[in-house]
């Protein structure tokens, strides 16, 4: 309807979700016309930027080999497949979900200024899709990760400094 602060389902006002994927399908849809298709453009996407992310996870956490065979299974399962065509908000959450995973994990390896940017970048954009479940999850993976290097305690010398801390980029996005 060209409102692009508050969300309408079937003409009523919808605050139920945050407004991240309200605004990714109605950007679609003013590119490609209003129409299921249009919609369901933004799941799918999303779907195959979660095949590449989980690839990346495992490349990260195991080989390439592995890697690879996790990016297919995902792939091909009737319930990712059946989520992939599905106008929701599901594809984009895991989405971010994963990436966040991801650059955490990268971040805290490498200690990687821009990999904690954008575990910032995707811990908000995951909030703005399903809101503080997209921080939970991600955040119960990486408090496992540090609690299985607890032998090892982390320290920040050695990261480069940062203009701005990763959690205010969070909030801003």
């Amino acid at each position: 309807g060209g409102d692009w602060l508050v969300p309408r389902y079937q003409g009523q006002p919808f605050f139920d979700k945050p407004i991240l994927s309200y605004w990714a399908m109605a950007a679609a849809m003013k590119v490609f016309g209003t129409n299921p298709a249009a919609a369901r453009l933004v799941p799918l996407v999303a779907s195959l930027l979660l095949v590449l992310a989980t690839a990346g996870l495992g490349v990260l956490l195991f080989d390439r080999r592995s890697a690879l065979a996790g990016g297919v299974i995902l792939a091909t399962t009737v319930a990712f497949l059946s989520f992939a065509r599905v106008a929701m908000s599901d594809m984009l959450l895991a989405l971010f979900s994963t990436l966040s995973v991801a650059l955490g994990l990268r971040a805290y390896r490498a200690r990687s200024a821009l990999a904690l940017v954008g575990l910032g970048g995707a811990l908000g954009l995951g909030f703005a899709t399903k809101g503080p479940v997209a921080l939970l999850v991600p955040g119960l993976a990486l408090l496992l990760l540090v609690w299985q290097r607890r032998s090892r305690p982390m320290s920040w010398r050695g990261w480069p400094a940062l203009p701005w801390r990763p959690g205010a980029l969070c909030l801003a996005v």
